[in-house]
């Protein structure tokens, strides 16, 4: 350092006796409500039967599932996280024994909201912040309380031939398998909210199921296979031969 040289002097000014403030420079929300609600049915469940089988998906009210949240600053939304469903209602829904040559989805009624926050940072400055989030299963005056979803046939059938022989297994003639632990495969539109798409999955257990049940009129087995993973492993959901 050269003689007489000091830190403290910037732009000519010497700061060493110049009072610290601190200046938050981060962002806090100072307001937030709920500009709009609505009631979407939402994908909680699959189902897949395929020439000698039957479907069947339950979905208790208790609920299961979980959907993303959006959030918008300026003009295009994001994903920023996911929310579980609630329910301050307790019955159970779904379609039992459909098929063969059956696939679809199963959704439910959920009431979603809209959100306007105002959000102020550090130096003053302030901007609004929208967001979607899913509440509760509600049922709509004189609506569905549940209703059926896309047709995923395509996912069934000869699609058996080229699936890792790990994920196989088959369902005796007479019996059935059931999904009921781990988590679903997270459907990337499960609902359009307010015109953004949301991604959700559901929890299997004993209320939250997927089952297929081969028939006894054959002697052939019914096989099945896993999306991700074997039958008995964590497969998201299962498909049917």
């Amino acid at each position: 350092m050269p003689t007489g040289y000091n830190p403290y002097v910037v732009n000519g000014q010497d700061t060493k006796g110049l009072i610290v403030r601190p200046m938050d420079g981060g962002c806090d929300r100072t307001k937030s409500k709920v500009i709009d609600k609505k009631i979407y049915y939402t994908t909680v469940g699959e189902g897949h039967a395929y020439w000698d089988a039957k479907a069947s998906v339950d979905y208790d009210s208790k609920l299961s599932s979980t959907v993303d949240i959006a959030a918008k600053t300026g003009s295009n939304w994001t994903i920023s996280g996911s929310a579980s469903l609630g329910s301050s209602m307790s019955v159970t829904t779904g379609y039992t024994a459909k098929g063969p040559y059956y696939a679809k989805q199963w959704k439910v009624p959920i009431k979603y909201y809209k959100y306007q926050e105002t959000w102020k940072c550090g130096g003053g400055n302030t901007f609004t912040r929208y967001v979607i989030k899913p509440g509760k299963y509600t049922i709509p005056a004189g609506g569905a309380t549940g209703k059926y979803g896309k047709d995923v046939r395509n996912k069934d059938g000869a699609a058996y031939l080229s699936s890792p022989k790990s994920h196989r297994a088959y369902v005796a003639r007479g019996s059935y398998f059931q999904l009921s632990k781990n988590r679903s495969v997270k459907w990337s539109g499960a609902v359009s909210a307010f015109g953004v798409s949301l991604g959700g999955s559901t929890g299997y257990d004993r209320d939250h199921k997927q089952r297929i049940t081969a028939l006894d009129r054959t002697n052939s087995k019914h096989y099945i296979w896993g999306k991700n993973d074997g039958p008995s492993g964590k497969p998201g959901v299962f498909y049917s031969y």
